[in-house]
């Protein structure tokens, strides 16, 4: 039955590159507030010439579905990957 609802929460890792790193949180951070998510941990390293940071967010499928396509629209980002999910209640 949770399943038919997604009432499950999932905590995604993505990971995402750019050459601007205060732009690349600036714009993490702007995205999960209009999206109303929370990061939960962000880990940043230089990876030359760009920078890579990787993080996870806590929501439900659809929340997950439309963050992921926000992150991917975005110009701040050279790549977006998703990591991976993992599932809690």
């Amino acid at each position: 039955m949770e399943a038919a609802f997604s009432l499950k929460s999932l905590v995604t890792s993505y990971e995402v590159t750019g050459r601007n790193v205060d732009g690349m949180l600036r714009e993490v951070n702007r995205i999960l507030e209009s999206e109303q998510l929370t990061m939960h941990s962000v880990h940043i390293a230089d990876a030359d010439p760009d920078f890579r940071m990787v993080f996870s967010v806590d929501c439900e499928p659809e929340e997950q579905s439309v963050f992921s396509i926000r992150l991917h629209e975005s110009t701040a980002f050279g790549s977006v990957t998703t990591l991976g999910a993992t599932e809690h209640e």
